[in-house]
């Protein structure tokens, strides 16, 4: 068994805070290696949606970008309501 298949995550879904840039960035980078599909936050839309294209990309796999500020309770409600459709 290789790597690879040890670690298939196809047909899973992640949810990444901070997923547009730094340490975030390459979490999304190896779950999308790994199959994974993406929803990734950043406290400002353009940044995630800039990170998801490149994901997208290099992957080819679905990646929703979305905006996400952790300290607003209702924004994070609002965002995993909207990650599990």
């Amino acid at each position: 068994m290789t790597i690879k298949q040890l670690h298939d995550l196809k047909g899973k879904v992640a949810l990444i805070t901070g997923g547009a840039r730094h340490l975030g960035f390459d979490a999304a980078d190896v779950l999308a290696d790994a199959g994974c599909h993406l929803v990734i936050t950043s406290r400002q839309y353009e940044n995630a949606r800039v990170a998801a294209e490149k994901l997208q990309s290099q992957h080819g796999c679905e990646v929703l970008p979305l905006a996400l500020d952790v300290c607003e309770y209702t924004n994070v409600a609002t965002v995993i309501k909207t990650a599990g459709q």
